[in-house]
């Protein structure tokens, strides 16, 4: 009985000595990503641009000085989607070594959106096509005014 025992536990104790190998090397097949996010016209730093490792769920967002950086991300090739409100979505692909940090510098480009008209009430919003009654258009310059 006493035999039992011990072989029962040297076999838990040598699984456990053969899965740690395996655990140390997935937790170094990783790599980080760190770049910035510039405006093309301005070429300033873009903060608050919002940057996902597309297939995950990993998002982060650039720092005042339009830096980011992402953590943990698994070695090989990585696409990366950045985006910004007034900005063009972009995507960009970095290399990743297990272990050390790849550049995904990113430059973003203005976008100027159009705006469909929309009327205003005290009670919500609606389109112009389905109002009825006195209306009035304001233009983007007196708005500015």
């Amino acid at each position: 009985m006493r035999v039992q025992k011990v072989s029962w536990k040297l076999f838990v104790f040598m699984l456990l000595g053969l899965l740690a190998p395996v655990q140390r090397a997935a937790a170094q097949a990783t790599g980080t990503v760190r770049g910035t996010v510039i405006d093309s016209a301005s070429r300033q730093p873009v903060s608050g641009a919002q940057v996902q490792l597309v297939g995950t769920n990993r998002t982060t967002f650039t720092d005042a000085s339009g830096v980011y950086t992402i953590a943990g991300v698994p070695a090989g090739s990585a696409t990366l989607r950045v985006q910004r409100i007034g900005f063009a979505q972009r995507s960009v692909t970095v290399n990743v070594d297990p272990g050390s940090t790849a550049s995904g510098d990113v430059v973003l480009y203005a976008v100027i959106p159009t705006l469909s008209q929309v009327v205003v009430v005290g009670y919500g919003s609606s389109n112009r096509t389905d109002v009825t009654g006195a209306l009035t258009t304001v233009s983007a310059s007196q708005i500015q005014n």
